[in-house]
């Protein structure tokens, strides 16, 4: 049975489900390009507060996942975020919605 949330290069994995990228969701937000990635994410994230803001987005959006590499153990190394984004309730009639994309800066 072949695994959705892999490809030959990428693994996907739930933001919600995965505590250990918190850091990098913390430096990832840090970034100057982090408001234009989704307007209702909050400005000015303390590290205390991450584990909110990960609520925040899982709620917010139909589905969120970090973008990760294959590492050198079993654990995928998050390299950015996709998530597909809600309408807001007063357009939900037109039943669409939109992608953002964030990826880290390389390092």
């Amino acid at each position: 049975m072949a695994d959705i949330y892999r490809s030959e290069r990428l693994a996907y994995i739930p933001i919600e489900q995965n505590k250990e990228c918190d850091d990098f969701l913390y430096q990832l937000l840090k970034e100057p390009a982090a408001v234009n990635f989704d307007p209702a994410l909050p400005v000015g994230t303390m590290r205390s507060s991450i584990e909110a803001v990960t609520g925040s987005i899982s709620s917010a959006t139909l589905i969120t996942m970090y973008i990760c590499l294959p590492g050198p153990d079993p654990e995928p190394v998050p390299v950015g975020i996709i998530a597909l984004n809600r309408s807001a309730p007063n357009k939900a009639q037109h039943g669409n919605t939109y992608m953002s994309l964030m990826v880290a800066q390389a390092q």
